[in-house]
């Protein structure tokens, strides 16, 4: 006799193939019941009774109607999981298209910040400033100013879309909250008392040297390296658990030459090559 858990595993097998064996399995199935059920009813035809020509038939045309139910279901079915898979995939790229966004600000930022090792050492040098030391400072931070004022909409705009898209990113919350928080400790945090130090005031003057100055702008410029590399964790995370379970692929994580920290589903890790 075969029991429902048996029946059950059966259909959960089969809810893993793709759709085309999927479909060829209910019809060839549906068709075999059909044919068995005719073979039934011809057989009890056979026994000479009007009455089992009767349940013959009758028997037939349920067999059919049985087939009919199953094929409408399995339609249902695969309809509803096209539709699973459309929501996936317009979460993902609407997601995906922020994360290049604030990456992309994150590049423009993090060069306009090394660029600042110049600025620093030739704010007196009159071929640098053109003669004037004052709007070379002011177009300077103006410059500096916007790059980060781009950062932070892009970074708040990367949010609200995971925020939009979360019970679809269910997974990768804790991954996300790790990585707001790295944005914080290593960007956000940092900027005020970076700006300060860089940019002092529009004379010019200020307690720190050069070195010293040199030495920040590498810090925070290494930060934003390090937030880089999560970012691409995150590209990576998203896309296996996302289009990667529709597709059934994977896209490789990354595997650093050197000792660093990379970005998980459950937090920071140290790979040791």
């Amino acid at each position: 006799m075969i029991s429902f858990e048996f029946i059950r595993q059966g259909y959960i097998v089969l809810k893993e193939l793709p759709v085309f064996l999927q479909g060829l399995i209910v019809f060839a199935f549906g068709f075999l019941l059909s044919w068995v059920c005719s073979i039934f009813g011809i057989w009890i035809h056979s026994l000479s009774s009007s009455e089992s020509g009767l349940l013959g038939n009758v028997i037939g045309a349920g067999a059919t109607l049985v087939a009919a139910i199953a094929g409408v279901s399995f339609a249902f079915e695969q309809l509803s999981k096209q539709l699973e898979h459309k929501v996936i995939y317009e979460a993902w790229i609407d997601f995906q298209k922020h994360l290049y966004e604030f990456s992309a600000s994150l590049s423009v930022f993090d060069t306009t910040v090394l660029d600042l090792k110049y600025f620093v050492g030739n704010q007196t040098n009159v071929f640098a400033n053109l003669d004037d030391p004052q709007k070379y400072r002011l177009n300077t931070h103006q410059k500096f100013f916007q790059t980060y004022s781009d950062l932070v909409h892009a970074y708040v705009l990367l949010l609200q879309s995971f925020e939009t898209h979360e019970i679809i990113f269910l997974t990768l919350r804790q991954m996300k909250d790790v990585f707001v928080r790295e944005c914080d400790v290593l960007i956000f945090d940092k900027y005020r008392n970076f700006e300060q130090m860089i940019f002092p005031l529009l004379s010019g003057v200020t307690e720190f040297s050069i070195l010293e100055r040199n030495n920040a702008i590498d810090d925070y410029w290494e930060g934003m390296t390090k937030v880089s590399g999560y970012l691409d964790d995150f590209r990576v995370e998203l896309q296996n658990t996302t289009i990667g379970q529709i597709l059934k692929k994977t896209v490789p994580y990354r595997h650093p030459t050197v000792r660093m920290k990379i970005l998980t589903k459950t937090g920071l890790k140290e790979v040791i090559p």
